[in-house]
């Protein structure tokens, strides 16, 4: 191939192109343009801590993972509280929360 040819063909596809486009685009109609974002903004979940239950009684002093702990055996008023209620306000039981 002749070496007048290559930059004739290079031409002719730019060229090519560029009439598929219809015009040349404009570097400052870029400010016209408006900005939509792909992703939309979601509020996260609630986080781990508000989804584990926990198991207090009225008068404990001690939180409860399990349910059927053998803590709570005897225990007659048991109440579910999500773990993050129960990090403040109770301490773990060493049977069934560990520590």
């Amino acid at each position: 191939m002749k070496r007048w040819v290559r930059p004739a063909l290079v031409s002719a596809l730019l060229l090519g192109l560029l009439a598929g486009l219809g015009q040349i685009p404009d570097p400052n109609a870029l400010d016209s343009l408006t900005f939509t974002p792909l992703v939309q903004y979601t509020p996260a979940p609630p986080s781990k801590a508000e989804q584990i239950p926990c198991y207090v009684t009225k008068s404990g002093k001690k939180y409860h993972l399990d349910r059927a702990c053998p803590s709570l055996r005897a225990s007659k008023s048991i109440r579910e509280i999500s773990l993050e209620e129960a990090l403040g306000r109770y301490q773990p039981c060493l049977r069934c929360a560990g520590e």
